[in-house]
């Protein structure tokens, strides 16, 4: 059976996988509340501002492993 959304979120949590470096701050969460006209549209923010960041995490990843693959 799979685990709802909630489920999947709360054990992430409860067990600390998410890396620090993607976390969302308080800061860049209220940034984003405050830019958005309601509760949806802040929670859209914040998933594509998160995606972003991964996305950005993993360029900078695969260009370690290339350039280290070189050496």
């Amino acid at each position: 059976m799979n685990k709802s959304v909630i489920q999947q979120i709360e054990d992430a949590m409860k067990q600390k996988r998410i890396n620090p470096r993607y976390d969302l701050s308080l800061d860049e969460y209220d940034e984003i509340h405050d830019a958005s006209p309601n509760a949806i549209s802040a929670a859209i923010k914040c998933f594509v501002f998160g995606y972003l960041r991964g996305a950005k995490a993993a360029e900078a990843e695969m260009k370690h492993k290339i350039k280290a693959a070189k050496n």
